[in-house]
């Protein structure tokens, strides 16, 4: 109202009346039926996933209907996470900020901001208001919070009814957690989201190099979202070869007790970084990231090794680890170059195996599982015929010198000279016979040669003499062994006989004995081709200590064997130095 003082000074002044006690209100938010079970889900499309609706309703302390009206309802995701892609490997190398959560109303007169974390609708009547949560990735967060604003002008904000807090955790999650309570209720799951100590009985280190947050959030694999039981260990390959490795990647599941996943598409796991959880920023996350291996075969021996498998290490001196790994390479099942196509000493049944047991294999050392010992040599032996001019002992018998024709003793396991098999006798006399006169024509014109040049080179005294030494000298290449593989104790072939890790590929073992050299000779269907894993460096069946004549390779080395507790697919776990 207008009035003056003196002169021409005017004052205006406004009076307003109010109840001499304002109503009390209160802002719930109506906890959702689902809301104990519901977690955030999507496509690997990021296609929207099942919503979650909120309630939000406006009361009165004394339990009536709010005289005040409301204007409108102001809602608010807070805290959203922003973690890149929709899992933890796809997209790969994602690199977009969008919000895990928005915001989606229905009914009308509202408006959405800030990429649909904030949302205001105009109340025309009542005293509640709904809106839906869209999840767009599996492990998402945020905080609902939601503020009424009255037509007098106060602003009630909302809290969960019944409780004290601000806002609605979304999802039904520990203050301290990203992970939904549901999930962890569900699956058995206990424990911080950083934690990652999975534990299988009887291998030394614990944990798989994912977070129990990272279990939780998952994966794509064929692409179909996968989550994990977050008590197993889990282990990636991306299988190059197809079909044909599936029975050996199964072998290694079984043998390893790890959760392997195998169907992983390229765009699911780069074959150039093998990156298995890279898609993370906020959720709880190793120091190191964790990564898969991959299998594919090779069309040459020569990039592999001698024995057509390798596993690429990416650092020397150490176990291996998935990170270190660059993969495992095998020729094909059919290819003849392939050690895995020959039968060594394998009986039938087991020779089929070859090509599995060398895919488990090599996996097994991508998880830091090494070989039972080392030692075993491949050496030239050459037959020495009674007859050949250099033999002085009157018998025949097998030398690994060539030069010097020094024998050795190479016996069956019943203790018979190898090098008296009659059998062999009688086809070394019927090629002699057969070719001596061929061999004489040679040499004669050699000989005549040596003589009319005065270059006579040779010690042979007549052309007969050159033509015996080189006939037996043939003969000597042709019934001995090129390349014979010779297995040592505590070697590559020790310890227990079913092992995958132990090799099988000799054809001779040192003996334990006295004198002149003895090598036992290992007779045709009688090595073990290893389908399981061992738990202990023992010696068992042919390296068993009361196996006849001996031991054929004794147990392990010192620091191998027990190869089930080697195993370790953590990358953030340092391997063991190992020799090289």
């Amino acid at each position: 109202m207008p009035g003056s003082l003196a002169g021409d000074i005017v004052w205006e002044y406004t009076v307003y009346l109010e109840p001499a006690s304002m109503e009390e209100l209160k802002l719930e938010i109506d906890e959702p039926a689902e809301y104990a079970t519901w977690r955030p889900e999507t496509t690997p499309q990021r296609d929207p996933g099942k919503p979650m609706e909120v309630t939000a309703r406006l009361v009165s302390s004394t339990g009536g209907k709010p005289n005040t009206k409301v204007e409108s309802f102001e809602w608010k995701l807070q805290g959203t996470s922003k973690e890149p892609g929709v899992a933890l490997n796809f997209p790969l190398e994602a690199k977009e900020a969008k919000f895990d959560l928005e915001l989606d109303a229905s009914g009308q007169y509202f408006e959405l901001s800030q990429e649909n974390q904030k949302m205001k609708r105009a109340v025309q009547t009542g005293f509640s208001d709904t809106v839906k949560i869209i999840p767009f990735d599996w492990g998402g967060w945020s905080t609902l919070q939601v503020t009424a604003v009255l037509t007098d002008g106060r602003r009630v904000t909302g809290k969960l009814k019944g409780k004290s807090d601000y806002g609605l955790r979304v999802p039904k999650r520990a203050s301290d957690s990203h992970i939904a309570d549901g999930w962890k209720k569900a699956s058995g799951a206990s424990g911080a989201d950083k934690d990652d100590d999975e534990k299988i009985e009887g291998q030394k280190d614990n944990g798989d190099g994912f977070t129990l947050y990272e279990e939780y959030r998952g994966w794509v694999e064929e692409g179909k979202h996968i989550e994990r039981d977050p008590k197993g260990k889990d282990f990636f390959v991306l299988n190059l070869i197809g079909a044909d490795a599936e029975p050996g990647i199964d072998l290694f599941a079984g043998v390893s007790q790890l959760k392997v996943h195998s169907k992983l598409r390229p765009d699911e796991m780069s074959e150039e970084k093998r990156l298995t959880n890279g898609n993370h920023r906020e959720g709880a996350h190793r120091e190191m990231d964790q990564h898969g291996v991959w299998v594919k075969t090779f069309g040459s021996k020569s990039d592999l090794g001698d024995d057509g498998a390798m596993t690429t290490m990416l650092e020397k001196g150490v176990a291996g680890r998935p990170g270190n790994t660059k993969g495992v390479g095998i020729l094909a099942r059919d290819n003849t170059e392939s050690t895995f196509s020959k039968p060594f000493n394998l009986p039938v049944q087991d020779a089929v195996f070859a090509f599995d047991r060398a895919i488990a294999h090599e996996l097994l050392h991508s998880v830091g599982v090494e070989h039972h010992g080392s030692g075993d040599y491949k050496t030239d032996m050459f037959f020495i015929f009674r007859d050949h001019p250099e033999n002085r002992l009157g018998k025949s018998y097998y030398t690994m010198d060539f030069k010097t024709k020094k024998p050795i003793r190479v016996l069956d396991e019943a203790g018979q000279d190898r090098a008296a098999d009659s059998t062999t006798e009688i086809i070394i006399q019927a090629f002699r016979n057969s070719y001596i006169s061929d061999y004489l024509a040679d040499a004669r014109k050699q000989y005549a040669i040596d003589l009319s040049t005065g270059d006579r080179k040779s010690s042979f005294a007549s052309p007969e003499a050159m033509a015996e030494e080189r006939l037996y000298d043939t003969l000597a290449l042709t019934f001995g062994w090129n390349g014979a593989r010779i297995g040592v104790e505590r070697g590559e072939d020790s310890g227990d006989q079913d092992c995958l890790m132990r090799y099988y590929f000799s054809n001779f073992y040192e003996g334990k004995t006295t004198g002149e050299k003895t090598l036992y000779s290992v007779a045709s269907g009688t090595e073990r081709i290893g389908l399981e894993i061992c738990r202990s460096g023992k010696g068992t069946g042919i390296n068993d200590a009361g196996h006849k004549p001996q031991s054929r390779y004794g147990d392990t080395a010192a620091d191998a064997g027990n190869c089930f507790e080697q195993i370790c697919p953590n990358d953030s776990i340092p391997p063991r130095t190992v020799k090289e």
